[in-house]
């Protein structure tokens, strides 16, 4: 295999991958879900949910890493949640700069329908696959997403 062959199969695989992450979204947002509820937003609720649940940090900044986004979209994205009473923040304890993320009554109560759909997303996704295909599929994502990078 070429260098350029090599350069073409990584393309290929990234662009693929947006593929089929904009195919969730479009199929997403076909859910009846409240006004406003995207894909990234959903992730948002749920990645927050998590963090309480193991008691990780649900501050702004590790919840942006978490997601792979930048602090000004995530921030555009909380505005909105908080707008909707599903998300609010509270200033971090051990740090006046930062900001703890919570979920409120409302949010907590639209995390199992946002799961459901989430889950729902996936199935439809994934149903050209064979059960054995997708066992090899997660394997593999997984172990691109675990390997160690410099």
């Amino acid at each position: 295999m070429t260098d350029r062959d090599s350069l073409d199969l990584t393309t290929s695989v990234t662009w693929l991958a947006h593929l089929v992450e904009r195919f969730a979204n479009i199929r997403f947002a076909q859910a009846s879900l409240p006004a406003g509820m995207s894909y990234a937003r959903a992730n948002l609720l749920l990645a927050v949910a998590a963090a309480h649940a193991d008691g990780t940090s649900a501050r702004m900044v590790d919840i942006a890493l978490d997601l792979g986004v930048t602090g000004r979209t995530l921030t555009t994205m909380v505005d909105s949640l908080e707008k909707q009473g599903l998300l609010a923040r509270e200033v971090d304890s051990t740090d006046r700069r930062a900001f703890q993320l919570l979920l409120t009554e409302q949010g907590s109560a639209l995390l199992p329908q946002l799961q459901s759909e989430l889950n729902q997303t996936a199935q439809t996704v994934l149903a050209p696959l064979a059960d054995a295909d997708r066992v090899v599929l997660a394997r593999l994502i997984n172990r691109l997403i675990e390997r160690d990078t410099p």
